[in-house]
């Protein structure tokens, strides 16, 4: 199998927009931080440590991983969605998630106190 998504990207950042159904069916909404973003049914997985976490995900399923790119020139209008988080349904099935992890930790929404 292999999926098939659009990397979003501006000066600074890129995001890999996922359907939250299908990070659901993967068992990983538990375990993305509120670095990414969501918006409708999308997840915009963030570079750094989401988007790894998808891919390793899909290549252990042996699954491959294909992207095309969607680049802005300046400043991403995903940057204005609201950062993810998993609804207290979504992560009850999963009651072991790591403590470390910044999504157990119950970020503030707050778009205003994001950094990246």
């Amino acid at each position: 199998m292999t999926t098939k998504h659009t990397l979003h990207t501006d000066a600074g950042h890129g995001w890999l927009a996922v359907p939250r159904a299908e990070l659901a069916s993967l068992g990983l909404l538990h375990q993305i931080s509120h670095y990414s973003y969501q918006r409708g049914a999308t997840v915009y997985l963030e570079e750094d440590c989401d988007l790894s976490l998808y891919v390793q995900t899909i290549e252990a399923k042996g699954g491959k991983f294909e992207c095309t790119s969607a680049p802005q020139a300046n400043y991403s209008r995903i940057r204005g969605y609201d950062s993810f988080r998993a609804a207290p349904s979504e992560i009850a099935q999963f009651p072991t998630c790591p403590s470390s992890h910044a999504q157990c930790r119950l970020p503030s929404t707050s778009k205003t106190e994001r950094t990246s």
